[in-house]
């Protein structure tokens, strides 16, 4: 071991002793070091999709303990002594992955060095506002897919609701009329605020990181709440068990844990609107992935074009929710907020979600699935809306009446979301999605950044969001962005 460098005000200094306890540190031999690296190597080839991690190792009396891997390290404490670019092997690693190309520093065989690319130089001032013109680009052809999707209104009313923060076919799914007056419009929160609280720097400090995260997030609730477990994950194109279930790292692994838990669902593990999800349902003659018939060879195919992908057993509803429509698993999401003044959270809207033939597998909205509000205080499901903006009383595939349903448990239901909420009451804004069975509630995952459902009724009607809003997220001061217009 050669001897430790330190930080010490802007200067580097050697130390063959540590600098406390005077202990010796240049020459010490790590024990059993051709084991330890036997190791890593062997972990890094397992994990190959991984081209470049730092892994975190202890070695102790029995033998080598991995504290964690990181993707992200600070090579320049390492090349203080070590120079990664000697390396050719490293030299080429670099050139082609991160294209870095340039003349060769010195000491060095071969005759070019490396540079870092224009866009990883660029001062954090220029980044800044390249990425605001980005944002702005793609806010642009927002609007211009909104003015393709009008339908009967007028083009000036068009562009009142785009000066109001709007995009224009909300004036049809907010029902505006064909001009939104001042005490229409100034009670619902406007797309652009939408757009500002999902970048906002707090927001995305307040421990959205946890909810992002689908595994994270389960491992943190699963002793609070009954939650679907992670039997599996699947990083490019190979399966992980995290469970028993799953028997061997393989489709025929998941084939097993499918036939025990009556169906897995395979999900993005940071996906969002019900984009990805595949079911791997048990038949009588076989399992099929949602509607097609798989055997373990089409599904292992499948596998292999999965980049993060988490496993975990399907949730069987109630009956209330079968009958609404029983080929996919209709969820509730409910969204709270933590009010600032007295720091207790309360439920600020629910929705029920349905699917439909065209939203199959899942009921999310985006794809076509039926979302209607229910009433807080009793639990009674409205008409519901779908992404064409018709309403519906009836579901319109089957005729089964939806408005007038009354979700059962409904005040055991919104009491243990509160009580959730209050556990980690450092979400202040999250959407809780919920599937009620005919025995408990599942809690599927939480929504840092969750869709507001203002079809079913204005937000800014009630004093806590508005206030939430503009306190806790810091909105604009002017035009579309103020909450007080």
């Amino acid at each position: 071991m050669s001897a430790a460098r330190g930080l010490v005000n802007g200067v580097w200094m050697r130390y063959p002793r540590h600098p406390d306890s005077g202990a010796q540190i240049e020459g010490v031999v790590i024990p059993r070091w051709g084991e330890l690296v036997e190791s890593v190597r062997r972990l890094a080839q397992k994990l190959d999709f991984i081209d470049y991690n730092g892994w975190d190792v202890v070695a102790t009396e029995e033998g080598l303990s991995v504290i964690e891997g990181n993707y992200s390290f600070d090579l320049y404490v390492y090349q203080v002594s070590h120079p990664l670019l000697t390396d050719e092997r490293i030299r080429a690693f670099y050139r082609r992955q991160l294209s870095l190309r340039g003349p060769a520093p010195r000491g060095t065989s071969s005759g070019k060095d490396t540079r870092v690319p224009l866009d990883l130089r660029l001062g954090p001032g220029v980044a800044s506002t390249m990425l605001l013109m980005l944002q702005w680009r793609y806010a642009l052809l927002a609007v211009l897919k909104a003015f393709r999707g009008i339908r009967g209104w007028p083009f000036f009313g068009s562009l009142r609701m785009i000066a109001l923060g709007f995009q224009p076919h909300r004036q049809k799914r907010y029902r505006f009329g064909q001009w939104p007056t001042k005490r229409q419009y100034r009670q619902y929160l406007t797309d652009v605020q939408q757009a500002r609280v999902q970048w906002s720097s707090v927001a995305r400090k307040r421990g959205y990181v946890l909810t992002a995260d689908k595994v994270r997030f389960a491992e943190v609730i699963s002793d609070m709440v009954a939650t679907p477990k992670t039997l599996a994950v699947i990083e490019y194109g190979q399966v992980f068990p995290t469970a028993p279930d799953v028997p061997t790292p393989d489709a025929e692994g998941l084939f097993a844990a499918a036939r025990t838990h009556g169906g897995l669902v395979l999900k993005p593990r940071n996906g969002s609107a019900g984009a990805g999800i595949l079911f791997l349902l048990p038949t009588d003659d076989g399992l099929r992935i949602n509607r097609e018939p798989v055997e373990p060879a089409g599904l292992d195919e499948r596998i292999r074009s999965f980049e993060s992908y988490i496993v975990t057993p399907r949730v069987h509803q109630a009956q209330y929710a079968a009958d609404l429509f029983e080929e996919t698993t209709n969820t509730i999401r409910v969204v709270t907020m933590v009010n600032r003044a007295t720091g207790e959270p309360f439920p600020v809207y629910a929705v029920q979600r349905i699917g439909t033939r065209s939203s199959f597998p899942v009921d999310n909205f985006e794809p076509g699935g039926l979302c209607c509000g229910i009433d807080l205080a009793t639990g009674r499901l409205g008409p519901a809306l779908r992404s064409d903006d018709i309403w519906y009383e009836k579901h319109p595939d089957t005729g089964v009446p939806i408005k007038g349903v009354v979700v059962p448990r409904w005040g055991e239901l919104l009491e243990l979301v509160l009580r959730l909420a209050r556990r980690l009451d450092f979400l202040t804004h999250v959407g809780w999605d919920l599937v009620v069975t005919d025995e408990r509630f599942s809690v599927i995952e939480g929504n840092g950044h969750p869709g507001l459902h203002q079809m079913h009724g204005p937000l800014l009607v009630d004093e806590r969001v508005r206030a939430f809003y503009k306190r806790q997220l810091a909105l604009g001061r002017s035009g579309a962005w103020r909450m007080d217009r």
